[in-house]
């Protein structure tokens, strides 16, 4: 116990010798001070203070008395005074990134680590210091369901020679335990024996391992002896345990892993001399989430051949285990087999080529039974990468970054009249023309971080790529003609110090090339624009080498010959509306101004002559944070998007008449439906990425709102009476006609991240997720998932358009096409 301690100090002693004091100047005392008259001569004033409790020393005894399961930060600091470092820190727990708080205490050799989880429960405790002898030593306290454990009683590393911070051999890859809360359970920590590793801490059984880079878990410490390579595989077996039959962590460990009851099943899949390494379903006792566990020959009554799990009924439990116990770094594909059996399905991995390479697949074996999956990732060599089982819609984030979650739903298996390999991850539909497919591909880089992006050409019946154009790390500045029969690039570099551009265009339907323009004038292209079938530019360039100051000129080309039809300078900074054709002029903005009166003007020139059409002053083009348009219905209908101050304004590109406007309040920005309704989505702080958002679906006649929700309402399209939109990612439906939700407890949860709408084709209804990394067919009436779309993979990268994201599913003509994050693009049959 430790007792606060009070310290009685002698805090003045005034002798009355007030000698050579005004009278003047003690009466101008401030009155919170004491004057020397009111303290009487001769007197001791005693004061008692309170003084800060004395931290205890911080040894192995003061570990073991004073740890405790309900044991809080304001406790630790009373114990043990200010710690030398604390802080946040991230973990792996339960497959999830978890933040916690830490404590660390360091006393000479002595050194106490402690952790929290935001909620104040205890995670984790150990304690580090040097023996009589000088070597180091661990000692984990005991916390909830589990017993204090120390190296000094760790046997097998004594009679091994095996010492913290030292270098240490795996002999046999396993998959390492986590050790939180109280709880020893494997995850998703798997240790190969081919990584260098050391020793973190020794508990009685066990080794915490980490490899160069910090990465690593608790592993059962006979796995570090020679003993452990002359485990061998076998045939795998169906285990009967005898009454009170004990289960070890390895063989002779010195606790026990759990005493089995008469008649439970294991499956042997390992031996060692007269133990079976068996994988042990969870019992009536709870979720142990054991590794493979040891169990002696005599222990059990009866040994018989298994059956690959995922052919046997109600095996969910035991292909759990199987999962923790022998899908280890290094298992071929045979073993697999063996063990799980046959998968249900061969599929292609995730984009594993590195951002400066053509995107590259490996094989993915996915198992699928009721209400669990299990995904197992091959190497290049054939043997086991990564491995996900689930049997719930939760979250599981395992190794290498990849992870699972969503419905559990099973798989289609698909018919594809073509697939094709691009050379980039993401692959979206741009749109159709004739019987070519304009296809968008991205490496998913962004920043310092992106290398390439392209657009290429498909033949729609074949599949067979016509011609591709890449930007490389550049903008992405293309148009089309009118009769969209050509299509126009920009694509720039330095060249030395100045900056160089080509102008060229091809053919659409081939990809042949018509001309092509070096501009290499000492200028520099700051915005591209196509309309009318000319190609234009707003060129800048510096004109003092002391000043930022510039000139500003904008320019037209013929996209049929190349040739220059127009040059007209420019009185300030100015920068062309971009426009990939659609649009019969060209929308220029004129002057930067970043306060909130808006200084700026909207001119519009016609493309043929260069003169200009009409002018709005005090007037912006409109920016994503206002407004989403992508569904194009501004193109659609020859208009731009504009603001002012306080209104959205939708302006006719021929006349410059305003048209629908929509008010800007504090934060609003609208996602466009069609002409008649459109998503108003509202935030609370003014922040465009903030989570107070809110969502109301307007009738844009009548400017009513049908309903609002919590969250962000996008992607909306409408069928019929139907709507179909996102709310934060989940699908959802709303019937216009009823004006009420239809999916309003269910549907695929899904994620913020997750965009585009749903499509109809053959009779389904499917909807893209890319923060699930899927595709679903949903039901009609629930929005439930009915099925996954086998094989097709998608995903997202930071600030993925959303035009973009529309373009993952298309149907066009009565014919289905689909985009990927991992290098496909593909038509259904």
């Amino acid at each position: 116990m430790i007792i606060k301690k009070y310290q009685t100090t002698a805090i003045v002693v005034l002798l009355a010798l007030l000698v050579g004091c005004e009278g003047n100047a003690i009466n101008d005392m401030p009155s919170n001070q004491i004057s020397a008259k009111e303290t009487p001569a001769n007197v001791v004033q005693l004061v008692q203070k309170e003084e800060a409790a004395t931290p205890i020393p911080i040894t192995i005894d003061t570990i073991k008395s004073e740890i405790k399961d309900d044991l809080t930060q304001d406790q630790v600091h009373t114990l043990f005074g200010i710690p030398a470092s604390s802080g946040e820190n991230y973990i792996m727990m339960n497959g999830k990134m978890s933040v916690i708080d830490q404590y660390i205490y360091e006393e000479g050799q002595s050194k106490l680590v402690i952790q929290w989880s935001k909620e104040g429960q205890l995670l984790y405790a150990v304690f580090y210091d040097t023996d009589a002898s000088g070597k180091r030593r661990s000692f984990l306290p005991a916390i909830k369901g589990l017993s204090s454990s120390s190296s000094e009683n760790n046997l097998v590393a004594r009679e091994h020679a095996i010492e913290l911070d030292k270098p240490v051999t795996l002999y046999m890859n396993t998959n390492a335990y986590e050790w939180w809360g109280g709880t020893r359970a494997v995850k998703f920590i798997s240790v190969d024996a081919r990584a260098k590793y050391k020793v973190v801490t020794l508990s009685n059984d066990f080794a915490e391992i980490q490899d160069e880079s910090g990465y690593g878990g608790f592993v059962p410490v006979w796995y570090l002896t020679k003993e452990a390579a002359q485990v061998k595989d076998i045939a795998p077996l169906s285990l009967k345990a005898k009454e009170s039959a004990k289960a070890k962590w390895y063989p002779n460990s010195q606790g026990d892993a759990t005493t089995m009851k008469e008649g439970d099943t294991l499956y042997a899949y390992k031996q060692y001399g007269d133990w079976y390494g068996a994988a042990v379903p969870n019992s009536a006792e709870g979720d142990k989430s054991y590794g493979l566990l040891w169990i002696r020959k005599d222990q059990v009554t009866s040994a018989d051949g298994a059956a690959p799990l995922f052919e046997i009924e109600n095996s969910k439990q035991a292909v759990a285990a199987a999962v923790r116990s022998v899908l280890v770094p290094g298992l071929e594909k045979a073993r697999v087999k063996a063990i799980f059996g046959e998968p249900s399905f061969e599929e292609s991995s995730e984009n594993v080529a590195p951002l400066e390479e053509k995107a590259r697949t490996l094989p993915l074996w996915r198992y699928e039974g009721e209400q669990n999956e299990l995904i197992v990732a091959w190497s290049e060599a054939g043997t086991l990468r990564y491995s996900i089982y689930r049997d719930s819609p939760e979250l599981i984030a395992p190794q290498y970054g990849v992870s699972a979650q969503g419905p559990l739903a099973p798989s289609l298996h698909m018919q594809w009249d073509w697939r094709f390999k691009s050379d980039l991850g993401f692959n979206f539909l741009l749109e159709k023309v004739g019987n070519v497919l304009l296809i968008a591909g991205e490496d998913g880089g962004f920043s310092g971080m992106h290398n390439n992006s392209n657009i290429y050409a498909l033949d729609s019946a074949t599949g067979r790529k016509k011609w591709q154009f890449d930007f490389g790390f550049g903008r992405h500045d293309y148009g089309l003609s009118q009769d969209k029969e050509r299509i126009a690039f920009l694509k720039s570099s330095m060249k030395e110090d100045r900056p160089v551009h080509t102008l060229q265009a091809l053919k659409t339907a081939t990809g042949q090339k018509m001309w092509q323009k070096k501009l290499d004038n000492g200028k520099d292209v700051t915005s591209f624009a196509v309309s009318k079938n000319v190609i234009s530019a707003v060129q800048s360039k510096r004109v003092s080498t002391t000043e930022e100051k510039f000139t500003y000129d904008l320019i037209g080309w013929s996209m049929g010959t190349g040739k220059q039809l127009w040059n007209i300078e420019l009185a300030q900074e100015s920068e062309l509306v971009r426009d990939v054709g659609n649009q019969d002029v060209l929308l220029v903005q004129v002057g930067e101004d970043m306060s909130p009166v808006i200084l700026n003007e909207l001119q519009a020139y016609d493309p043929l002559t260069g003169k200009v059409l009409w002018k709005k002053p005090e007037r912006k083009a409109a920016l994503d944070q206002e407004v989403m348009d992508s569904v194009r219905y501004a193109e659609r209908s020859k208009a731009f998007w504009t603001r002012t101050v306080d209104e959205l304004v939708l302006v006719d590109a021929k006349t410059g008449k305003d048209g629908l406007r929509l008010p800007l309040a504090g934060y609003s920005r609208y996602d466009i439906i069609d002409e008649n309704y459109i998503f108003l989505q509202q935030s609370s702080d003014n922040n465009l990425y903030s989570e107070n958002v809110k969502s109301s679906l307007i009738e844009v006649k009548l400017g009513r709102p049908l309903f609002t929700l919590e969250g962000r309402a996008e992607f909306g399209k409408i069928e019929g009476s139907l709507l179909y939109y996102r709310l934060n990612g989940k699908a959802m439906s709303f019937d216009l006609k009823k004006e009420e939700q239809r999916w309003t407890t269910s549907g695929v949860p899904g994620k913020q991240t997750d965009g585009a709408s749903v499509v109809h084709y053959g009779g389904k209804l499917i909807g893209v997720f890319p923060g699930l990394g899927n595709m679903y067919v949903l039901d009609e009436s629930t929005g439930e998932a009915v099925n996954r779309l086998s094989d097709v993979r998608v995903g997202y990268y930071d600030f993925t358009p959303n035009q973009l994201l529309s373009g993952y599913l298309s149907v066009i003509d009565g014919q289905l096409y689909v985009g990927s994050s991992n290098g496909y693009f593909s038509k259904i049959k």
